[in-house]
């Protein structure tokens, strides 16, 4: 959940071609910045700075009502996409955090019955796309996890994924290894994931390893992927001083990209990223907001639950 700063082309190198001079280069346009309509990450029920971490995962903590109560008003709100995190490292205790242990290999029987549970209430309610995001912590971070620890994670993941699609008939956009593409992450782990998934069938094209917006290289991406980049982009996208990690992600033009975590609710974000893929001729896939306000209340998460998402609407996400 590090926060990676990021300024989608605000400047706007079109704004001379689509006839402007003091006006908005987007609003004259009928440009659709997104494909499809996004929505949140659904990883908390409550919070935010105190004990949202220990107490309100809401596959670790399943609570059914809560869940059908906050994924109906989220669907009435208009939101269509959603996106679970999954924090995990080689051992963990059931009582503590919201992480998970993957032991030899695989995710906790009763932890994979909340997941479905989860997805299928929402696919009841009527979402239309899921992200499966996974994010290693603790001792077991990005930072410390070496090739010879992807295939225990690999088997996790395939394994996960395979039982959701079977279950329920989703098959969800999955995130790897999130914002493991990074200037400071030593691709090892990440590389060596990737070369076990790509061409892995039982994730159907869906696959990727995520990106910090602003905080990569091209060269960084060609380190994970090698020669065989992905279907589909990630990327964790916040508004700032950086300008340049659209452009980059786009040396794999012909990939479409998920934006599977940015501010939460933010108009000045949303408008941002509508002129980013206006000035690059290209939109998004679609958005999954935070439980992060531009506000920052909190270091991590400073808005539960996550009910709105009118601003996004309005630029067309």
């Amino acid at each position: 959940m590090k926060i990676a700063a990021l300024s989608l082309l605000a400047s706007l190198l079109t704004l001379s071609a689509c006839g402007g001079g003091g006006g908005d280069p987007v609003a004259s346009v009928a440009w659709k910045p997104a494909v499809h309509r996004g929505g949140s990450n659904f990883n908390w029920y409550a919070g935010p700075c105190d004990d949202w971490w220990d107490n309100h995962h809401t596959i670790k903590r399943f609570r059914e009502d809560d869940t059908i109560n906050q994924l109906s008003a989220m669907y009435t709100a208009g939101q269509r996409s959603i996106g679970i995190s999954v924090f995990y490292s080689d051992t963990a205790p059931e009582s503590t955090g919201s992480h998970v242990g993957i032991g030899a290999g695989a995710f906790p029987d009763w932890f994979v019955d909340n997941l479905l549970r989860t997805y299928g209430l929402a696919k009841q309610i009527g979402f239309e796309r899921f992200v499966l995001r996974f994010h290693p912590v603790g001792d077991y971070g990005r930072s410390v996890l070496t090739a010879d620890q992807a295939p225990a994670a690999h088997n996790a993941m395939v394994n996960l994924v395979a039982t959701i699609e079977d279950r329920l008939g989703i098959l969800p956009y999955t995130n790897l290894c999130n914002e493991c593409i990074e200037e400071d992450i030593n691709p090892e782990f990440p590389a060596a994931l990737w070369r076990l998934a790509h061409d892995d069938p039982d994730f159907g094209g869906r696959q990727f390893i995520g990106v910090t917006g602003g905080r990569f290289t091209t060269s960084d991406l060609e380190a994970v992927y090698g020669k065989h980049p992905p279907k589909v982009h990630g990327i964790t996208l916040y508004n700032g001083p950086h300008s340049a990690a659209l452009d980059r992600l786009l040396a794999f033009a012909d990939r479409p990209i998920i934006v599977d975590e940015s501010y939460f609710n933010s108009a000045e974000t949303a408008q941002s990223l509508r002129r980013g893929t206006f000035a690059v001729g290209k939109p998004v896939l679609f958005v999954t907001q935070w439980p992060l306000s531009e506000a920052k209340a909190c270091k991590n998460v400073d808005t539960l639950p996550l009910l709105d998402y009118g601003e996004w609407i309005k630029a067309g996400f």
